[in-house]
């Protein structure tokens, strides 16, 4: 060890430099089977785990519009309308929140899109819930019509 001082004069104590040591590479991780899903996901989902999807993008308007494009292209004109209404929000109360809540939207969408089964499995639930509440129905309406609700 050697000594130095400090711009005070005490003096201090410096230890010797440590090589460093090559970062390992990570193990692979444990393969997946279907008994790590909830058992009610094992019947329906069980397919997926060997799928070999693309990273999902990320959470960009460019990148997510480039997703969509290549996942559900009919969808590009509401992603489009839904970043000028977000935009012009953001601009009108100054803020990125509306921004940030329409990439997260979109996000969500692709992330659901990109798994064929668990999409047409989710459209298929709501189609049930909404035959059997009347409620439900008006409220996903408003909805997708842009509505509040009143």
């Amino acid at each position: 060890m050697t000594t130095r001082t400090t711009s005070y004069n005490k003096p201090v104590r410096a230890e010797a430099a440590r090589p460093v040591e090559p970062a390992r590479p990570a193990a692979p991780p444990a393969p997946r089977t279907a008994n790590d899903l909830p058992a009610g996901l094992r019947a329906h989902d069980s397919r997926l785990l060997t799928s070999s999807l693309a990273p999902m993008p990320e959470l960009t308007p460019e990148a997510l519009r480039a997703e969509i494009a290549r996942i559900a292209p009919a969808r590009i004109p509401a992603l489009t309308q839904h970043l000028v209404e977000a935009t012009t929000n953001a601009q009108q109360t100054q803020s990125l929140a509306p921004l940030k809540a329409s990439v997260h939207s979109w996000a969500v969408f692709v992330a659901i899109e990109r798994h064929p089964q668990r999409a047409a499995r989710l459209r298929e639930l709501e189609r049930i819930l909404i035959r059997n509440s009347p409620e439900v129905m008006v409220a996903l309406e408003d909805a997708r019509a842009g509505g509040n609700g009143t």
